[in-house]
């Protein structure tokens, strides 16, 4: 009886060995929630992949390859993705380099899906504007302080809310100007410091110690801190022609031009309350705590 015991135990030991060698490494199926992908230049986004598979998963290798690296790039994501006996997740990250378009391929056991990315800089549809005039806020004795905001149509000027796009532009004009924008250039100053904040400079972004967003700024897709670039300003009567070329700190470029009137906003009197300032939060931009601008500087990293 023992004999045929040990003897059953073997034969069961045996089948389960050579079952498990019947089983085949292989990809069965590879899935992306993607097929197309739109990046601003310097941005990211992910594709997630689904790899169905029998047998060992690491003896199948898997490659991430662009066709035009000069476009965009791709790397799968250092945060492992969750997986079964018989799945895995994985998180490909795809880079924006410059403009155009590239073919994302994974390649799995003879097995491949493909996304197509393409590549933008920044061209905001602007159609209304508002003017708020800060006067010498940074006390430099040589230049009164404006904040430009231009954005599109669904965006509520009066509270900045909405969902759209939002180009926020601080500028510096001669102390003898108080409720307009004179025409001509205005550079991105480099070296952010009072001395610097001369007429016809625009201000870098910047975060406060109270982790407001001072300087210029794009709030749309992406949230943009602003840091070389320029604006050319002219006007015909009420209306302003406003031509910006702007770059954030990534590079991407933020370009085109705005036509209209400014709505007038004078925030050193005290009929206008606090200043405001602008934050994004998934898709709607919200009022944030008002706390009066901080006459130091922190640039952002």
């Amino acid at each position: 009886m023992k004999k045929s015991i040990k003897l059953s135990a073997v034969l069961v030991s045996v089948c389960a060995l050579l079952l498990t060698s019947c089983i085949n490494n292989e990809i069965t199926n590879i899935s992306s929630d993607k097929t197309s992908l739109n990046l601003v230049v310097g941005h990211a986004d992910s594709l997630a992949v689904t790899l169905t598979f029998t047998g060992d998963l690491a003896k199948q290798p898997i490659t991430y390859t662009s066709g035009n690296t000069a476009v965009a790039t791709v790397k799968e994501s250092a945060i492992a993705g969750t997986s079964t006996a018989t799945t895995t997740k994985k998180t490909v990250i795809v880079s924006g380099v410059s403009p155009g378009t590239a073919t994302i391929t994974v390649l799995a056991g003879g097995k491949t899906i493909t996304c197509t990315i393409t590549v933008d800089d920044i061209f905001p549809t602007l159609s209304q504007g508002e003017l708020d005039y800060w006067g010498d806020v940074y006390t430099s004795t040589t230049s009164n302080n404006f904040t430009l905001y231009l954005a599109s149509s669904g965006i509520d000027l009066t509270t900045l809310k909405g969902i759209g796009e939002i180009l926020v532009v601080e500028l510096n004009t001669p102390l003898t100007v108080t409720d307009s924008i004179p025409t001509g250039t205005y550079d991105m100053i480099t070296d952010l410091t009072t001395a610097n904040l001369l007429p016809n400079t625009l201000v870098p972004a910047y975060v406060d110690d109270s982790n407001n967003q001072w300087g210029c700024w794009y709030y749309g897709s992406v949230t943009s801190p602003i840091t070389l670039g320029n604006i050319v300003i002219s006007k015909v009567g009420a209306n302003y022609t406003i031509v910006y070329e702007l770059y954030d700190y990534l590079g991407a470029k933020i370009s085109g031009t705005y036509t209209g009137a400014l709505t007038y906003v004078d925030t050193t009197a005290a009929a206008a309350g606090a200043p405001k300032s602008v934050l994004k939060s998934k898709g709607n931009f919200v009022q944030p705590t008002l706390i009066p601008r901080k006459m130091t500087f922190r640039k952002r990293n």
